[in-house]
This record gives structure tokens, C-alpha cells and sequence, in this order.
């Protein structure tokens, strides 16, 4: 099962990349989980590739690594991005659906490999020269562990797709 969800996951991201050449896409830094994180003693870094589709579905891969006193934790991320309501192109109401792998190092040698998902909701404003700021919530269902709520603040970048 763990190798037929990998290998979904890998697929995803692979048709992603050849599609988004057609719809274009957004490159997204989650600034306010990095800055949180840097208050609470940790070191946080969240990025999202999120290539289109079509105009308002994009197959977003989310790289989140994490560096704790005793542990290291990455994450891979990939799913869904749908606009339903949206104003100009890739403006708007956004809901994203992820699921992947997180893989906790920690110091003592051991790795412990879990399954997570992530679901987020909020709105994108993407602007004519290409900046992204994209204000909302999200929650993180991590498969042994509580619920954890994620508040967002990402910003980024746009690109066109080649004419």
C-alpha cells in the first residue's frame, strides 16, 4: 500500500510539471510558518510548487523541512488546488487538498516514516506583475498526532505559461 500511494504521489508531481507548461503556475514561501517557528525556538521552511492544469486546478508539491533540538523532520506534499471562484486568473477563493510523506529524523538515528494530510482554505491575489500573497487557514491531520491548525501567510511568485 505504501508503495502504490508513493508511486500515485510521484505521478502526480511528474504530470503536474508536464502540464503546467501549457497553464503556467505559482512558487509559494509560507513566511508566517517560518516566522513563528523562529519564535518558538525551531527553524521552519515551507515551500509550494504549484503548476496549472487548467486555469483554476493546479497540482500543488509542498517541501516542508523542519529543525527541532532532537529531531528533523521533512515532509513531501502533493494533491489539488481548485479556484471555484475566482476574479482574474488564479485569483481568488482557494481550497487545497495534500497528502504525502513525512519522514522524522531524530538524533538518536531512527526515522519514523508517517503518512500526513494537509487541507487549506483561504484566498490568492496574484498581481499583474506576478506577486503572490495568499492569506488563510489550514489544518494538518498528521496520522499519529493531534490536529494541528496552520494560520498562512504565503507569498511568491507567478509565471506564465510558454506562448
Amino acid at each position: 500500500m505504501k508503495k502504490a500511494l508513493f508511486i500515485v504521489l510521484i505521478l502526480l508531481m511528474v504530470g503536474g510539471m508536464a502540464f503546467a507548461q501549457e497553464w503556467g503556475g505559482l512558487v509559494k514561501w509560507r513566511a508566517s510558518q517560518s516566522i513563528v517557528s523562529l519564535v518558538f525556538g525551531y527553524i521552519d521552511i515551507d515551500v509550494a510548487w504549484v503548476p496549472y492544469v487548467t486555469e483554476n486546478i493546479g497540482i500543488p508539491i509542498d517541501f516542508d523541512l523542519e529543525f527541532f533540538t532532537d529531531a528533523t523532520v521533512i515532509q513531501l506534499l502533493t494533491g489539488i488546488e481548485f479556484i471555484p471562484l475566482h476574479s482574474k486568473e488564479k485569483n481568488g477563493l482557494f481550497l487545497t487538498l495534500l497528502g504525502g510523506v513525512s519522514l522524522f529524523f531524530l538524533d538518536n538515528g531512527k526515522v519514523y516514516p508517517l503518512f500526513s494530510f494537509r487541507a487549506n482554505i483561504g484566498y490568492q491575489i496574484v498581481t499583474d506583475r506576478g506577486f503572490v500573497f495568499t492569506p488563510g487557514i489550514g489544518y494538518r491531520f498528521p496520522i499519529s498526532g493531534p490536529l494541528v491548525v496552520d494560520l498562512m501567510l504565503d507569498i511568491g511568485f507567478a509565471y506564465r505559461k510558454r506562448s
